[in-house]
């Protein structure tokens, strides 16, 4: 079946580490948007970070935090168990700073901290390159995906995921087409359908001509 949705990740994917989002990656998504391909951003940022970096109109659904936070047809759904929340608010203030509503977010190097806090809440800690996140048990940004999938009525065997860090692997999993970047981790590469030979929003451009030509 042809691909019918994309799932793209934002840091080091449509977004390069330092610099802002290609204007080129946003004129290729509307274009096919145009064509009937959904589009659905798939990213570890918070949704107040994402409306500074993006055109939320450009996207059909967006799954922030890391599988957290579904926002689809202008609703924003938490997919968080309430004890989770619960747990989350007994947390030290100094150590849950950012804007994130649901997980927490944190530099890689604080690992010793990171895993008392998951030994405090009973999440669980998964990298991306630099970062390190404190996630509810089950939630991924597979799981994030899978809702928007139902919602969206898409079978999973027809949609294309694009990502570059180690919180995109439960992706890969679930989507029909894998691509990795030129700048993603090994882990990605190895598993990928297509790699593209240019980073970051140049190397999504290439690989949507690829699939979508």
């Amino acid at each position: 079946m042809d691909p019918l949705l994309v799932a793209l990740d934002l840091d080091g994917t449509i977004k390069p580490t330092f610099g802002q989002v290609d204007s080129e990656v946003l004129d290729c998504i509307a274009r096919l948007r145009r064509r009937g391909i959904l589009f659905v951003l798939v990213t570890g940022r918070c949704l107040g970070d994402v409306r500074t970096l993006v055109p939320l109109a450009l996207f059909d659904a967006m799954v922030v935090e890391n599988g957290a936070i579904m926002v689809i047809k202008g609703i924003k759904h938490v997919l968080a168990p309430e004890w989770w929340l619960a747990k989350r608010s007994t947390l030290p203030p100094n150590l849950i700073g950012g804007c994130e509503e649901i997980i927490v977010s944190m530099d890689a190097d604080l690992h010793q901290q990171a895993q008392w806090l998951a030994s405090k809440t009973g999440g669980r800690l998964e990298r991306n390159k630099d970062r390190l996140m404190l996630l509810p048990p089950g939630v991924d940004k597979a799981s994030g995906l899978l809702r928007v999938l139902e919602v969206l009525h898409v079978e999973r065997e027809r949609t294309v995921c694009i990502g570059d860090g180690e919180n995109d692997l439960p992706l890969f999993e679930l989507c029909g087409i894998k691509v990795a970047l030129k700048n993603s981790v090994a882990q990605l590469k190895e598993k990928a359908n297509y790699v593209s030979a240019k980073e970051d929003g140049k190397g999504v451009v290439e690989a949507l001509t690829h699939y979508f030509a």
